[in-house]
């Protein structure tokens, strides 16, 4: 569960940067403002940036000592390899179905098919993702799992009432 709740985290994390990266670049620009305003009133848009504001808040409640933090730093490292390797083939495997949606006419086999391909990689990540939370969990006080926890139903929670919300409208 940690490891998902770590890789979630790191996908929230990217998601939200560009969020960010592009709302800010959108401020800037005074004809874009109404566009970014629009942007931020999406129930997607707020989901992340709701998602990464709890993350950026767990990272705090967490207050990680240094040792733990070094110990946490070391555990991903030795894992690195294996990480930017599934990474790469994901990416890979993404560009590759989505090169498979946008062909015309549809291809409903080979879309499938390139989907499972990176469900596989997923899949894959997941595994890696649990084994590497089970080394970090041993590292982590209760304390800490039980914020993890936390933010993890806050989240749920979060995407839960979107999803509601979408039904209703």
């Amino acid at each position: 569960m940690r490891s998902k709740a770590l890789v979630i985290g790191l996908v929230l994390a990217l998601v939200g940067g560009v969020a960010i990266w592009a709302l800010a670049r959108t401020g800037e620009e005074k004809a874009s403002s109404v566009a970014a305003q629009a942007l931020r009133e999406r129930p997607l848009a707020r989901l992340f940036m709701a998602n990464l504001g709890r993350l950026m808040t767990l990272r705090a409640e967490l207050d990680l000592s240094s040792e733990q933090k070094a110990e946490i730093k070391q555990i991903l490292q030795s894992h690195r390899s294996e990480i930017v390797a599934l990474a790469k083939v994901a990416v890979e495997k993404k560009r590759a179905l989505r090169s498979t949606m946008v062909v015309e006419p549809t291809d409903e086999a080979a879309i499938r098919a390139a989907a499972r391909d990176l469900s596989g990689v997923i899949g894959d990540a997941c595994v890696l993702g649990s084994k590497v939370r089970g080394e970090v969990k041993k590292v982590l006080t209760s304390d800490q799992i039980a914020l993890i926890e936390k933010f993890r139903a806050e989240s749920d929670e979060s995407v839960d009432r979107v999803l509601q919300k979408a039904i209703a409208e």
